[in-house]
């Protein structure tokens, strides 16, 4: 219950047909367009160490080292 408060109003929906769209077109599974999505939708990075993500999304997915500035 206490985790259940501290995430609650931090949670977002996205849309199933931006996530789909990503799908098909890409070689990562949906989970991981889920937040392909959710970054675009909040204009930020989404920072991985997932070579698919990286390689399939380089508009909006950098690594960690390229964040931190290494």
């Amino acid at each position: 219950e206490r985790a259940e408060a501290l995430m609650a109003g931090n949670e977002y929906t996205i849309p199933s047909t931006e996530v789909m769209s990503l799908v098909m077109r890409s070689r990562c599974s949906a989970y991981d367009c889920e937040f392909v999505v959710l970054a675009r939708q909040l204009g930020v990075p989404l920072v991985s160490a997932d070579q698919a993500i990286l390689r399939e999304f380089p508009d909006t997915a950098r690594s960690i080292e390229a964040h931190l500035g290494a």
